[in-house]
């Protein structure tokens, strides 16, 4: 068996659709390569597929993951590549296959870039030492959190249209931040920041490879 890591981008309309139709987009183009993919065994067969960490609506990323299992070792990492990128769609193309080098508990922040379409300038946005309480939604209702721990790093400087946020923030199973809400914190409109995902970051601090 050969296990295998692929590295793809989210973008464009894949922003809008939840992960759960981008995890169906990935099993139908993976089904079309022909390659012989691992299943679980059982009643109802499934897939051996794990995502890194799902992307929150409305994000577009340049550095996802996902991992899989080819039943057949003779394949090389090329060949698999240019199977998959004859079949996927646009807006979720890998871009690079190889062996896992860390399993995908490892992964613990990740950096984001955030263009904001606004008047105000960097030198107004700062990180405060205090908490930044939000409003954290979720299923069950929504409750006040403070997001300023989960931040890890934060640089904010002036575009031609606005400003752009450089951040680095928990991400993972362990702690995880919706970096949307910097963006609610300091009082701006989601529909004027684009939010792209840059890098996945292990314990190290190292891309999670």
């Amino acid at each position: 068996m050969l296990p295998i890591r692929v590295f793809f981008e989210k973008k464009g309309c894949a922003a809008y659709i939840s992960h759960l139709d981008v995890q169906r987009a990935v099993i139908r183009a993976l089904q079309r390569t022909g390659c012989d993919f691992a299943f679980t065994e059982g009643f109802n067969p499934h897939m051996k597929l794990v995502f890194a960490m799902p992307l929150s609506l409305f994000q577009e990323s340049t550095y996802e993951i996902f991992d899989v299992t080819l039943l057949d070792d003779n394949e090389t990492y090329p060949e698999v590549l240019e199977k998959l990128q004859s079949v996927f769609p646009a807006e979720i193309m890998p871009y690079a296959v190889a062996a896992p080098v860390k399993k995908l508990a490892c992964l613990r922040a990740a950096t984001y870039e955030i263009r904001i379409k606004t008047n105000r300038k960097a030198a107004d946005i700062s990180l405060p030492s205090t908490a930044m309480k939000v409003l954290k939604k979720a299923k069950n209702g929504a409750t006040e959190t403070d997001i300023r721990p989960l931040i890890r790093s934060f640089y904010a400087s002036d575009t031609e249209n606005g400003i752009l946020l450089r951040v680095t923030a928990d991400c993972g199973s362990q702690s995880h931040l919706n970096v949307a809400y910097i963006c609610e914190w300091f009082g701006f409109d989601q529909a004027d920041c684009d939010i792209l995902r840059t890098g996945l970051l292990d314990e190290e601090g190292n891309l999670l490879k």
